[in-house]
């Protein structure tokens, strides 16, 4: 009688286990694929906001070493040009705001965005009492912390590890940093 029963008990965790392993299994998987579809989508506006950023700041800076001319179509059209992609890079910070977790990763996304509209005010001579110095500076800032908080949700270790790119350290045509060595 008692071995019958232990075989019956047996059954009964057995298929109690089998049960839970065909609910859990599937829930389990189904969380794992939305993390990784939420970091990819994390990854996706990333990688949008600042290509859109690179944009704005290439002619913004393009505008600013030349003087920005409103008589000068293609300065005006540039600058058209530039606020279009402000507004890619506006959409991009609310989509951080959709896809990001923490809220300092989504205010950081929202100052980039911000400060790069504010480079071409100032490209534009439209930037009240900020120097180009300043806005630029800002938005180096803002990239900076944006990367951090977006390796720190990505799980990335040591998140504030961040390439920090300086002048000096992309040669330039015609200025080799080892150009006073000789073989």
């Amino acid at each position: 009688m008692t071995e019958a029963l232990l075989a019956l008990l047996g059954v009964v965790v057995g298929a109690s286990l089998g049960v839970l392993g065909a609910v859990l299994g599937p829930m389990i998987s189904a969380r794992s694929t939305s993390l990784r579809d939420d970091r990819s989508d994390l990854r996706a506006v990333y990688s949008s906001l600042t290509a859109h950023v690179d944009d704005m700041r290439a002619i913004a800076m393009g505008l600013k070493e030349e003087g920005y001319d409103k008589a000068k179509p293609d300065h005006v059209a540039r600058k058209r040009e530039a606020f279009t992609i402000s507004g890619l890079a506006n959409a991009d910070a609310r989509r951080v705001i959709i896809a990001a977790d923490e809220i300092s990763t989504q205010q950081s996304a929202r100052m980039c965005a911000h400060w790069v509209y504010w480079l071409v005010k100032v490209a534009a001579d439209e930037g009240g009492d900020w120097t180009w110095q300043y806005v630029h500076d800002q938005l180096l800032t803002s990239m900076y912390e944006f990367q951090v908080h977006v390796r720190r949700e990505l799980k990335r270790g040591k998140p504030a590890d961040v390439y920090v790119e300086r002048p000096e350290d992309l040669p330039e045509p015609g200025r080799h940093p080892r150009a006073d060595l000789s073989p």
